[in-house]
């Protein structure tokens, strides 16, 4: 989609574009105007805040998505305009170590021999219950990832099986096999 954007943000941005998301938020370092141009060609709407290194966006698929997200004043908010579950929102809104949940969860898990689930790799919130081991993991995260899983291996396949790879390498396990049934690609 965008060159040096990370695969993530990449995500975040076509799932913005397409309507699955309402608001997302990313930086970058240069070429700011050509950036600007690609994002209002796409007809998405953003919001730019400059520092000496990085300019730092928020970006939705229209005015009010964007407006809602700029507007909001905790951490709450922002989770809901940024699209995450409710449930997530509520966990994690007083919580300033919840990464430290997520990375507690998945070395758990891949201690234990548990396979990671590759949806995590497009979400950018923190379920509010996630734990592999016991399968007890919040269906609004795994519904909503799975979701954007779909979305970006059926539209944009080589961001799919990148963003997969570095999740799963990122967590010290191989990359997914392409072969596999549950990890057909749409461009094979």
């Amino acid at each position: 989609m965008i060159e040096n954007l990370e695969p993530l943000d990449q995500v975040n941005l076509e799932l913005v574009t397409a309507y699955l998301k309402p608001t997302c938020t990313l930086s970058i370092r240069r070429h700011r105007e050509s950036f600007e141009d690609i994002i209002t060609t796409a007809g998405l709407e953003f919001h730019a805040e400059q520092n000496r290194i990085k300019t730092h966006y928020a970006i939705a698929h229209d005015q009010q998505a964007l407006q809602t997200y700029l507007n909001a004043k905790t951490r709450y908010e922002r989770g809901l305009a940024l699209g995450y579950p409710e449930d997530a929102c509520e966990k994690f809104q007083n919580e300033k170590n919840s990464h430290w949940y997520l990375r507690d969860q998945i070395t758990l898990a891949i201690r234990n021999g548990y396979p990671l689930p590759t949806w995590l790799a497009y979400i950018s919130h923190i379920p509010s219950e996630l734990n592999i081991m016991t399968a007890k993991i919040a269906q609004s995260s795994e519904r909503q990832g799975s979701s954007y899983q779909t979305h970006i291996r059926k539209n944009k396949p080589s961001l799919g099986r990148l963003i997969e790879e570095q999740f799963l390498k990122r967590w010290c396990q191989e990359p997914p096999v392409r072969a596999a049934a549950q990890h057909r690609w749409h461009d094979e």
